[in-house]
Parts: structure tokens; sequence; C-alpha cells
């Protein structure tokens, strides 16, 4: 019979608590890289709602939003995009504002004018894929 000393004992216990904490860590890094796409998205759409995500999420009903308004604004050379919903009844939603991070899906000190019309036309593109109606100004 195999004697296995209180060292040995120790020793694959200490290399399975080893594992189990490697394994825990992987699923972590998976799900925080998964999330980490969606970190520069202005808005997702699920379940028949538009979560606005900037800052704190603000949720609409899609049937709740008549059309939504995109604009430009620059300061110092820098370009940025503003998005404003408006809501059925003439209720006008507060200014949400992004910039080229929603395209390049990353951290960017600068836009430029090319960069925030390319992510307009794909975010009202997106929108008018659940039927609200865009318009650019």
């Amino acid at each position: 019979m195999l004697k296995i000393s209180n060292f040995e004992l120790m020793a694959i216990f200490y290399m399975m608590v080893l594992l189990v904490i490697v394994i825990i860590s992987a699923i972590i890094a998976f799900k925080n890289w998964s999330k980490r796409e969606r970190k520069y998205d202005v808005f997702m759409i699920e379940n028949n709602e538009l979560t606005v995500l900037s800052g704190i999420p603000v949720r609409y009903r899609l049937s709740d939003i008549e059309m939504v308004v995109f604009s430009k604004t620059v300061s110092r050379g820098n370009y940025g995009g503003s998005m404003r919903i408006l809501k059925k009844g003439g209720l006008l939603g507060r200014i949400f504002l992004f910039d080229a991070s929603a395209y390049h899906k990353k951290f960017v000190f600068s836009s430029t004018c090319e960069e925030i019309d390319f992510i307009t036309e794909d975010l009202m593109k997106q929108l008018r894929e659940h039927g609200i109606k865009c318009i650019k100004k």
C-alpha cells in the first residue's frame, strides 16, 4: 500500500487550491474581456428598450421614442457628437455626448470630424434597424 506523508498531502492540497484559483481567475478575466467591448458603446437595445450608456444608464421604451436627433460639436479643434431623444408627446430628453472612443472601442484623447460622422452614421443605422426615426443636424 502507498504511504503518503503529511508533507505530500499538504503539497497536493496547495496545488488543488492553486488550480481552483487559476480557473476562477480565468473565468473572471473572460467575463471582463467580453464586457470591455461594450464599455465604449453609446447605447444598447435589448428587450424593446434603448439604454443610453453615459454615466448612469438611462432607459427608454422603443415605443415611447419619436425620434433621435444627432449633432456635432467642436471645441478647441476637438470634435464630439451629441444625441438627443425626443419622446412622443413633444418631451425632450437630455443631451448625451459621445466621442471617437465609440468608434475605436478604446479611450481616445481627440476626435476628428470624420470619426464623429462615421460613428453617427453607424448609430443612426442601428436605431433605424429597430424602427426609430433619426435625423442629423
